[in-house]
């Protein structure tokens, strides 16, 4: 079974980006968290940081980072199936 890669993007870009905005959004207001997404998502997001800001922003990078992983994903899975099936498997 192949994958569509760009829909796979969209949902891996969703879960993702509302995911990190909802951990922002809980460390923004809780302060639960707020050291551990501060020191390790802040220096990989340009811009991002633990405030009610931070919340779009993240689900911004989030979004973008989810897709693009997504899609690498469904390329790869894909180019093993379709090896598998030429092999007879």
């Amino acid at each position: 079974m192949r994958i569509d890669g760009v829909r796979f993007g969209i949902a891996g870009g969703a879960v993702l980006g509302v995911g990190l905005a909802l951990a922002t959004l809980l460390a923004a207001t809780t302060g639960h968290g707020a050291e551990v997404l501060s020191q390790s998502i802040f220096m990989i997001y340009p811009g991002y940081s633990v405030t009610l800001q931070g919340v779009g922003i993240g689900f911004i990078w989030g979004a973008i980072d989810g897709f693009f992983g997504a899609v690498i994903f469904a390329w790869i899975y894909n180019h093993i199936h379709r090896k598998h099936e030429k092999s007879g498997k």
